[in-house]
């Protein structure tokens, strides 16, 4: 999991990993307060749906999958081809064989959200199990890297490259030379 988000430069040399609840936090510091990025399941254990009448077939895939997957499925849905940089792997088990790409793909990211709270609070989100439900759900979805932060995720999902290719490895860096 560290190497893939090891960028030389960039990363440190020292991992610091928390137990199981834990997240070490600056006091009083309200960007980090609800922060993330352990190698703990309800870390890295994620919702991935995918929903499209036409275009994505219904059901539930147990494959392991991760978030870098999205964007060359996004690419194989439009005919697009993908560069080299990608690790991610088209989903294609759920694509339905379309004789047109849509003609928009949109993508929603829910930030910090754990698959568990697909079963947890599911009468709290009824719009997001309906999607669920008609549409592909992977139930084996995980990231595989660390810190599993934010801008990181974000980076690795419009890329479907690792943290060691696109350079995100964090959602700040220090910068020695502005210090």
């Amino acid at each position: 999991m560290f190497a893939r988000a090891y960028y030389p430069g960039r990363s440190g040399q020292i991992m610091l990993v928390p137990e199981p609840g834990n997240i070490p936090l600056e006091p009083n510091d309200p960007f980090y307060r609800f922060m993330h990025g352990s190698p703990w399941d309800y870390d890295v254990e994620i919702p991935l749906i995918l929903h499209g009448q036409g275009h994505i077939r219904q059901g539930v895939f147990d494959a392991p999958v991760t978030h870098r997957d999205i964007a060359p499925t996004v690419a194989s849905l439009l005919n697009v081809p993908t560069p080299a940089t990608m690790s991610g792997t088209p989903l294609i088990a759920s694509l339905a064989n379309a004789a047109e790409p849509p003609r928009i793909v949109f993508v929603a990211v829910l930030d910090g959200a754990r698959r568990d709270f697909f079963d947890r609070f599911v009468d709290d989100l009824p719009t997001l199990n309906r999607l669920k439900n008609e549409g592909a759900w992977y139930s084996q979805a995980r990231i595989d890297y660390l810190p599993s932060l934010t801008s990181v995720g974000h980076a690795s999902i419009a890329t479907g490259a690792e943290p060691r290719v696109h350079g995100v490895v964090a959602n700040t860096m220090y910068d020695r030379r502005s210090a």
